[in-house]
């Protein structure tokens, strides 16, 4: 199937290609196998794919869906393929869950999930929807569901698993909170079971497992598997097959399905303002106080291993601390369950002392790890004002070393002297029984190392410095974690807390109230003017345009003709005045933006841009040099920026000479190699 054939299948009225390819790269082709095709969703999120195992009769035909989660990769995969992962991260693949965590046990090597509070329980969701979603011709409901999963129990803990079919009625909500989707608990099992009489005739359901506390274990699997992944038994500790039947729809149906299409068509398309670590979209909030000024945050709490934006912590903005790091390098999180403590430290594995290893950084042991976060905002064309943060760290023996560094976004401008700039902390000694440790948690002010600049990246290295400090001796992040209540925006809630103030790298100010009612005032008045302007034909000198302007416009929007005006000159007692020099057109586009506020729509061309700001800088006219400024900024790259660098600086435009200074580095990613 081509795109236009996909694109006709699954938004036939709106024939939006952006749609069509972004659920082409969601499908992900490469999980394509014969005789399968995408339909139906996982979570409301993940397109489902499924596979045609053979034709009943012309009427039906019986299709195979399947999911499965192994805990050692801590993926999903689909359709019993393990050369490509359908998901990474368990909490990734879920609907919702709350007191869920993922376990190394390193001393067992293995690997499962647990709820990591004792005082409530611990539950994940799971939503297996088989409705139409992309509004094709044809519906699918369930014939048969086969559940596999393990469970390990110790003390009194349990583990329950329950089971809702998706409501019919499509003015119902399949929210898992409602009352009416009708939970059914699963009978006690080992290994596996049918569940197609509580599903069949179905096109969707739920599932849900609830444990009861710390020592209930689901999905117990090796931490460490040799070899090729394979779909054997033992392999997933999560396994969903699903069969499904094929209906083609009623007439009523695709009519329905049309009315749908027209309501859908209405999406606005999103817009990037900024990216974290070069995937993940930032949401910058205007500052309701000040004008131009931007506000943004990214926070990380251990307790939920999650990352949040904006200080907003009933939405987590990634889950997983690895998820929202650049690059990082043995560091892991660890749960100590002894006091009860959670925070990020060097892996217990690679605890070896060794001056070879090829892997360290700014010549450290191979016991040393480090973290990097990458905040891009010149997507969004913001700059940064101010940057400050608080990153809790926690030292355990006098060797023992954390170190912050910063560096800012390679440009044309600073790539001569990029380098990462250490940023000094102050430690405070503390005693926790009979445990002598330094925290620093206070705020810093990195507003000098970044002000000016779209972005940086942060580098958090924790160190050794010999072999007699082991790996949890340097410590980041580390909360409790047994903490109740729902999560707040407080000091103690965040071990990693970057707050941002921004602007945009080019300010178009809002033109403030005319003195003057601008609607009864319309350019080549004869009967209002009170000025005249002559234009030279730049080709044809002999040639003239006239135009019959007035001077309350030209004096409120240019500092030319307000010093003209003022003055004594000839043209001021004549009211004529003669220009040469600057093109017809140029010169139009300047007078209707004088008289309308508006730039022409046709100004489309790089050269035009060009020429009005040559005009709008001779006439002095900060409004319109701005919004050319502006303009010109979408067409600046590699190949002409020394030239426009050049315009800039010849029209006095400052903000589009800084943007070409600030253009981002040909050489970028070498210099964040750079680890001086």
């Amino acid at each position: 199937m081509n795109l236009n054939q996909f694109k006709e299948t699954i938004c036939p009225s709106s024939q939006d290609e952006e749609i069509a390819i972004s659920i082409i790269k969601d499908s992900s082709s490469e999980l394509f196998v014969e005789n399968s095709f995408t339909y139906g969703l996982f979570n409301d999120k993940y397109p489902l794919h499924l596979i045609r195992l053979n034709d009943v009769s012309e009427n039906f035909s019986i299709f195979k869906n399947r999911i499965s989660y192994n805990t050692t990769n801590d993926s999903y995969y689909e359709n019993g393929i393990t050369k490509n992962k359908y998901l990474e991260f368990w909490d990734k693949g879920a609907l919702e869950y709350d007191n869920i965590i993922y376990v190394p046990a390193y001393g067992h090597n293995r690997v499962f999930l647990s709820s990591f509070n004792s005082n409530k329980l611990g539950y994940i969701i799971w939503k297996f929807d088989y409705n139409d979603p992309y509004k094709q011709q044809q519906e699918f409901t369930i014939f048969s569901l086969i559940f596999k999963s393990d469970y390990i129990l110790f003390d009194s803990a349990t583990v329950e698993w329950f089971i809702a079919p998706l409501l019919k009625n499509k003015n119902l909500n399949n929210n898992i909170n409602n009352s009416e989707l009708g939970w059914k608990k699963l009978p006690a099992f080992s290994g596996e079971l049918n569940l197609s009489d509580m599903v069949k005739g179905e096109s969707g359901f739920m599932l849900k497992v609830v444990l009861s506390n710390r020592v209930a274990r689901i999905f117990n699997q090796k931490m460490h598997e040799y070899g090729v992944l394979r779909d054997t038994k033992g392999t997933f500790g999560l396994d969903v097959c699903i069969e499904l039947i094929q209906r083609q729809k009623s007439f009523s149906n695709l009519l329905e399905d049309n009315m749908r299409l027209k309501v859908d068509d209405s999406i606005k398309k999103d817009i990037v303002s900024g990216l974290f670590n070069n995937k993940y979209k930032f949401n910058i909030l205007p500052n309701e106080k000040k004008k131009n000024l931007f506000n943004h945050r990214i926070s990380y709490n251990t307790r939920t291993d999650a990352y949040y934006e904006n200080g907003i912590t009933t939405n987590k903005y990634l889950k997983k601390w690895n998820r929202g790091a650049l690059e990082f390098y043995n560091i892991a999180y660890n749960v100590e369950y002894n006091w009860r403590k959670l925070y990020l430290a060097r892996e217990k594995e690679k605890d070896v002392y060794d001056e070879t290893d090829e892997n360290e950084e700014d010549g450290n042991h191979s016991s040393s790890g480090y973290i990097k976060w990458k905040f891009d905002y010149r997507p969004g064309n913001f700059i940064i004002k101010t940057l400050s943060m608080k990153l809790t760290q926690h030292t355990w023996h006098d060797d023992a070393e954390i170190k912050i560094s910063i560096i800012p976004l390679a440009t044309r401008q600073n790539e001569a002297s990029l380098n990462w700039n250490p940023v000094s902390c102050d430690f405070i000694s503390g005693l926790s029984l009979y445990w002598v440790y330094k925290k620093s948690d206070s705020i810093l002010d990195l507003s000098s190392f970044v002000k000016g600049e779209y972005g940086f990246i942060l580098r958090i290295q924790l160190l050794g410095n010999s072999d007699w400090v082991t790996w949890d001796k340097s410590q980041i992040f580390r909360q409790e974690m047994d903490r109740l209540g729902p999560l707040i925006d407080d000091d103690e809630n965040f071990g990693m807390d970057i707050k941002v103030e921004l602007e945009p790298d080019i300010i178009c100010e809002e033109l403030s109230k005319y003195g003057f009612d601008k609607n009864e005032i319309i350019l080549n008045d004869q009967n209002t003017s009170d000025f005249i302007i002559k234009l030279k034909d730049s080709i044809f000198e002999d040639k003239e345009v006239v135009y019959y302007v007035h001077k309350s416009i030209l004096n409120y929007y240019s500092e030319y003709f307000k010093g003209l005006f003022s003055s004594q000159m000839i043209e001021t007692t004549d009211r004529i005045l003669t220009l040469s020099e600057i093109s017809t057109n140029s010169f139009e586009n300047i007078l209707n933006f004088m008289y309308t506020g508006q730039v022409k729509d046709v100004l489309t061309d790089l050269e035009e841009w060009i020429d009005l700001l040559y005009g709008s800088s001779r006439f002095i006219i900060p409004f319109l040099i701005q919004k050319c400024e502006k303009s010109i900024s979408k067409y600046v790259n590699n190949d002409n920026v020394e030239e426009i660098t050049k315009i800039a600086t010849d029209c006095g435009a400052e903000q589009l000479l800084r943007y070409c200074q600030k253009l981002e580095s040909k050489n970028r990613d070498a210099l964040y190699l750079l680890d001086i």
